[in-house]
């Protein structure tokens, strides 16, 4: 049995707009998959080692579910920004971190919006205006992306939050820009997201940092 066929990856968001691409890749890199779904008939497993599991994020039973036999994490959770509805970001990242340790799972990898701040950020002034213009018009979300993030840094396991733009439905450019600093282009092809985001279950130059990608 090679690498890839002896490690099981977990995903959380996997019926959104990044979570499709990550689908895929994580199948064509040669991962066994576990995907976590409110409605499993809005996804078709696309192959043998694809399992559907019913539940939901904010649910630590669901998340505990998923994670069962599971080498690493992705989460690419999306929220539109419905009234009523409490952001779900922290609240499932707690819940995957508390099952993380329960399991000895070390390995998280998170997809989410440039807009976030991190320590050691020095944005350029056209990402901190838009960053300043999001927090604006989403501010409750915004304010539970900067818990989530203050959750993973008080954490000791091998995180790695992922900052992308604009998700572009191009085929992929196959290079990505990664800057520590600041967003480093306008948009980014949701395939090289994916490549990006699947390349980090064993490479370790991003643990515990959150780079920003671009085209």
């Amino acid at each position: 049995m090679n690498k890839e066929e002896s490690l099981k990856v977990a995903l959380i968001g996997g019926s959104g707009r990044v979570g499709r691409f990550l689908i895929q890749r994580v199948s064509d890199a040669g991962y066994s998959m576990r995907l976590l779904v409110r409605n499993p008939e809005k996804i078709k497993p696309i192959d043998g080692r694809m399992e559907i599991v019913q539940g939901n994020a904010r649910d630590i039973v669901s998340i505990r579910s998923l994670l069962q036999g599971c080498d690493t994490v992705l989460n690419a959770l999306g929220q539109r920004n419905a009234k009523g509805e409490a952001p779900i970001f922290s609240t499932a990242t707690g819940h995957v971190l508390a099952v993380m340790k329960e399991l000895e799972i070390r390995r998280y990898i998170l997809v989410r919006a440039f807009s976030i701040d991190a320590p050691g950020d020095h944005k350029d002034l056209r990402t901190r205006l838009i960053s300043r213009l999001v927090r604006w018009v989403i501010p409750e979300i915004w304010a539970d992306w900067q818990k989530e993030l203050e959750t993973l840094l008080r954490s000791d396991v091998e995180w790695t939050l992922v900052r992308i733009p604009i998700l572009a439905d191009d085929p992929p450019v196959g290079q990505v820009r990664v800057d520590l600093e600041s967003l480093p282009g306008k948009k980014i092809s949701g395939y090289d997201v994916a490549n990006f985001v699947v390349a980090q279950i064993t490479e370790p130059t991003y643990v515990r940092k959150a780079p920003f990608i671009g085209n």
